[in-house]
């Protein structure tokens, strides 16, 4: 009984914090609503208890630490199949392909919006459900390509859409800037839809709250956001915990400049 009410407790507190926009993650939690899981993971049924779930690929695993930077074919295939087994509370992001080249500094032989349009339209033809359509740039910092190459996608065949290839923008101002131009331009395009920022910083969370945008994830939450946690990442699971704690109550002050203890009153 005694956990039963602590999951609880937990669930009210993360429905009241996330009104204005979601935060998903691979939570340490034994009870999170927006969890973020690998298809592998997924797979392995390692997944904890969730309210709603975004199944992805992993761009560092196979794009980035794979030596041909694409997905194996086993695997888009087999989120392809996923996608049609889904609840309404799961959604699986369609595979899409970010300029790594810029991003990570790796050479790529590929034309990386060709590849995720082609995604798109596989996704699309099979009217599969509960799917995230993200788009992605050929560069990142470049505001001139923006419009156009925003352009060069068909309708999103779902109401989810999401915004890929920010994971590694910061906090400086031409970043934020950049940030900024680049989500309100999403938000002009697709005003109707539900828009989440893959890999978003933290830095970024009072401009997607004021533009729209209706969801975030990132991995940074096992990184301290705090002094009073040490300077590395977390290690064990009880700093895993702490660490991410510290991350959502660092969101929430952002946010409304509220301390989660308020809750606990």
């Amino acid at each position: 009984m005694g956990r039963y009410i602590h999951i609880m407790v937990k669930k009210m507190i993360y429905e009241k914090k996330f009104k204005d926009i979601l935060f998903f993650a691979d939570a340490p939690l034994d009870y999170y609503p927006y969890r973020l899981r690998t298809y592998d993971k997924y797979m392995d049924k390692e997944t904890k208890p969730y309210d709603y779930l975004i199944i992805d690929l992993g761009v560092y695993t196979y794009l980035v630490k794979n030596k041909e930077h694409r997905y194996p074919e086993k695997l888009e295939r087999g989120m392809f199949c996923l996608s049609f087994e889904l609840t309404e509370k799961e959604y699986v992001a369609v595979p899409d392909y970010p300029p790594i080249n810029f991003e990570f500094n790796k050479k790529i032989d590929y034309n990386n919006i060709e590849l995720t349009i082609k995604n798109w339209l596989k996704f699309k033809e099979a009217k599969t459900k509960n799917c995230i359509f993200t788009i992605q740039f050929s560069e990142i910092m470049n505001h001139s390509i923006i419009k156009d190459e925003i352009n060069m996608y068909p309708e999103p065949p779902s109401k989810f859409l999401g915004l890929g290839g920010l994971c590694r923008i910061m906090g400086s101002l031409k970043e934020k800037e950049y940030m900024n131009y680049v989500m309100r331009e999403i938000k002009r395009s697709f005003p109707n839809h539900f828009i989440h920022v893959w890999g978003a910083s933290i830095w970024h969370l009072n401009s997607m709250r004021k533009i729209g945008i209706n969801s975030f994830d990132s991995a940074k939450w096992s990184r301290p956001v705090t002094r009073k946690l040490p300077n590395r990442s977390a290690k064990t699971k009880k700093e895993s915990i702490q660490f991410f704690n510290a991350y959502i109550e660092r969101i929430y002050n952002i946010e409304k400049n509220t301390k989660l203890s308020d809750f606990l009153r």
